[in-house]
């Protein structure tokens, strides 16, 4: 605790130096915000509204249609309001919803009127998972626990996509979990039907169960609508379960464990070209059959153990390449299904200090996979705590020891929107000897961290962590962060600051940057003024103020930028100017783009235009354009996207980002003046195409070229749900990249690789 108070006494001397830059900004916050008070959001209700249901009497078949007799028994719900664009106004498009359920399903039938043949709906695929922002569908969020916090959904677009998400709290999304359930959808003139069947194994409840929470929402998205039953205040996601209505008349069966295996087999065929200059050294071909598998064990209603084996993740999506132009680490998200489900228990809330990330798991630092023998991962949720544990086992090779990674995490709910936690994290390395006959002792390294958020009302919410690591190189580091701030239908204000030490260290988590300061106060506004033209949605000016220096107070870099001109439209498109002023202290430590710059204080100003047409119509784009300075040299980056989808079947998309660097890197010459520096173009274009006879049949195609890098990736997936969750995967990965050889040669190397993979979910 001295330390820490000694560490936040520090960022307190530091902030003295910018105050007046970060009031300034706070104010312009205040007053807009005091200006809007009367669009504020609502408190939960003090007594949740109920919802009715009814036992089916015959069985219900999932067709898209209520044409069972049972359904006519169920209580309708409807009055729908919208949360977005005017919250609490009557919803545009009525929908009706009706819940049956049986000894194995609760059934879900609902009606979303709307006049389709006039307007038509809009979908822009049929991946799952669909973006809730740019397609029509309906949808609920289910509390099963009845702790108005955590709570799992399910959603589905006209065209029978299906998208199921975990809600951790907090607005804590997990879009990647995956249910057993089962949808199908019909469309007529006059609107769109839905049924869904949820099986009550799916929905894990406690002991004698007979309500449930429940939220219900909708997109009409070619009025850029989004609608609600119960009522949820603009400011909060659907998710926000404190505004729960409660579902009743409900009789599921007791729970009970159960187990899902999840077997594949997989041909793995891969294929390397080695070459230095335009000489072929050689050409490796191996073929290499695999099995394995997962296996799910709901032990009881509240606890899960999750057991793998040989595990693989050939169907995973291919990591997007970035050209790298800051002093920051990239972060490259968690693709791979078995680390993602339930991922959002393990994470401590700062994207810049994550001591346990679990893509240290399995990967190399070029995103390569390293094999998996063997690992379990175990959860346990309460409306009073949620425990976790993650046990993996890491192979090794020629270069690379084998690993050991644990994870463990305790959270204590302390209210219904507060929390306070702890996590544990270790890496034990195993002792070897490298190709080039090294010896390596083993080592281990470790963190511990405790984490909190308290949120004295719905719109205030303060959170805070503290982590303390252990490193064999490095010996004992220390990393903190807090943030505060208010959320509301006018918008946004807050402040983010962190701190980490020059020996902080975590070899099973991510960290942005090392041996920093930080401090960030920022906000954020929606400005929905009576006088604005019907056309413009809201005015949304934002502004803030990011520094950072080493822990030791030596300054590294701030930027202040504003959005002075951002307007969004009524259909979703939007038109920004953003001006920005940097300051950057160089010392030789980084070299953007391995380009040396001279040392000293560069302050250089940069400009930002963007425009974002509707992003759900048939085809759309998103220009941006950015100039000015760039230390002692100028950039200018054009980002260009474009979207091409005539039909939910058949999606085309590409995105380029471009920049020009010119007189970078100036240096002192002997005569006393100065080069002209380095000047360069570089070139990132990606290619997506997505072909589907339906959401269960479909081809998937990425493609990315990386000058800067020199690199090209190819990834091509065909994709076949043959039954609910069980797949034939056929795959190709082609990556083509320079490595740079001990003798200062380059060495071009070509990995290919086919794999044919067959998974099978069966619930026992």
């Amino acid at each position: 605790m001295v330390v820490l108070i000694r560490y936040c006494g520090k960022m307190f001397k530091i902030f003295e130096q910018i105050k007046h830059r970060c009031a300034f900004v706070f104010c312009i916050g205040v007053i807009a915000s005091k200006s809007l008070l009367a669009q504020e959001a609502f408190e939960p209700p003090e007594k949740p509204l109920e919802i009715g249901s009814a036992q089916a009497l015959e069985q219900i078949v999932i067709d898209g249609t209520a044409s069972e007799a049972s359904w006519n028994l169920a209580p309708v719900v409807k009055n729908f309001t919208q949360q977005n664009p005017v919250q609490g106004a009557k919803a545009s498009g009525e929908t009706e919803v009706r819940i049956l359920y049986d000894a194995d399903y609760l059934y879900v039938f609902a009606f979303n009127r709307d006049s389709v043949k006039k307007y038509g709906l809009r979908l822009q695929n049929l991946q799952r998972d669909f973006s809730l922002d740019q397609n029509d569908y309906f949808g609920f969020n289910i509390d099963a626990y009845l702790d108005k916090r955590t709570s799992v959904a399910f959603f589905v677009t006209p065209a029978g996509a299906q998208s199921d998400r975990m809600y951790g709290g907090e607005d804590d999304e997990n879009v990647n979990w995956d249910a057993l359930w089962y949808a199908k959808t019909s469309v007529s003139d006059s609107g769109w039907a839905v049924e869904m069947a949820i099986p009550w194994k799916t929905l894990r409840y406690a002991e004698g169960a007979k309500q449930f929470g429940i939220i219900f929402s909708r997109g009409i998205r070619r009025n850029n609508e989004f609608i609600t039953f119960p009522p949820v205040p603009r400011a909060f996601d659907p998710s926000r379960m404190i505004y729960e209505a409660l579902l009743t008349g409900i009789e599921p069966p007791p729970p009970s464990a159960s187990i899902q295996v999840n077997p594949y087999i997989l041909l793995d065929m891969q294929r390397t070209v080695k070459a230095v200059g335009t000489t072929k050294e050689r050409e490796e071909i191996v073929g290499v059959p695999k099995l394995g598998g997962e296996v799910k064990w709901a032990i009881t209603p509240n606890s899960v153990l999750d057991l793998t084996v040989n595990t693989d993740f050939a169907q995973a999506d291919a990591d997007r390449q970035v050209v790298n132009l800051s002093r920051f680490s990239v972060f490259f998200p968690e693709r791979r299904q078995f680390f993602l489900e339930n991922a959002s228990l393990f994470y401590t809330g700062y994207d810049r200090i994550q001591p346990f990330f679990s893509r240290s798991i399995g990967l190399d630092d070029n995103g390569n996979t390293v094999p998996i023998d063997a690992g379990a991962r175990f959860i346990s949720q309460t409306p009073e705590q949620s425990v976790g544990a993650i046990v993996m086992r890491q192979r090794g090779n020629a270069d690379a020891p084998s690993k050991w990674f644990g994870v463990g995490r305790y959270v204590k709910n302390i209210s219904d929107q507060s929390r306070i936690g702890a996590l544990v994290t270790m890496r034990s390395d195993d002792a070897y000897t490298n190709s080039a006959g090294e010896r390596f002792n083993s080592e281990f390294s470790g963190t511990a961290t405790i984490d909190g958020i308290f949120r004295p009302t719905q719109i205030w919410a303060v959170h805070g962590m503290a982590s303390m690591s252990f490193d064999p190189d490095r010996g004992r580091g220390f990393a903190g962060a807090a943030w505060s701030g208010f959320t509301d239908t006018w918008g946004y204000a807050g402040i983010v600051a962190q701190y980490m030490d020059k020996n902080y260290s975590t070899r099973t988590g991510f960290l942005g940057l090392e041996d920093f300061i930080n401090l960030n106060p920022a906000f954020e506004l929606d400005l929905r003024p009576t006088w604005l033209p019907a056309f413009i949605r809201s005015y949304s000016p934002d502004g803030d103020f990011d520094a950072f220096w080493t822990s030791d107070g030596r300054f590294l870099q701030a930027d202040m930028q504003a959005s002075i001109f951002s307007v969004d439209f009524q259909d979703g498109s939007a038109v920004e100017y953003r001006p920005q002023q940097v300051w950057q202290s160089m010392d030789g430590s980084f070299n953007p783009l391995d380009v040396p710059v001279r040392s000293g204080l560069y302050s250089y100003t940069r400009h930002r235009f963007r425009y974002a047409s509707d992003q759900s119509a048939a085809v759309s784009g998103d220009v941006r354009f950015q100039t000015g300075g760039f230390f002692d040299g100028s950039l200018m980056t054009v980002i260009a996207a474009l979207r091409v989808a005539p039909i939910p079947n058949i999606e085309l998309s590409a995105n380029y980002e471009f920049n020009r660097i010119e007189g970078l890197g100036k240096q002192v010459q002997a005569s006393g003046g100065l080069d002209v520096g380095t000047s360069f173009d570089t070139h990132l274009l990606g290619v997506n195409t997505r072909l589907a006879l339906s959401p269960q049949f479909q081809l998937i195609g990425f493609a990315q070229w990386n000058s800067a890098a020199q690199r090209t990736v190819w990834n091509v997936r065909l994709a076949w749900e043959y039954l609910p969750l069980s797949f034939v995967y056929i795959v190709f990965n082609s990556n083509d990249a320079p490595f740079t050889l001990q003798n200062g040669m380059i060495e071009r190397r070509i990995q290919q690789q086919g794999i044919a993979k067959i998974t099978l979910i069966r619930q026992l």
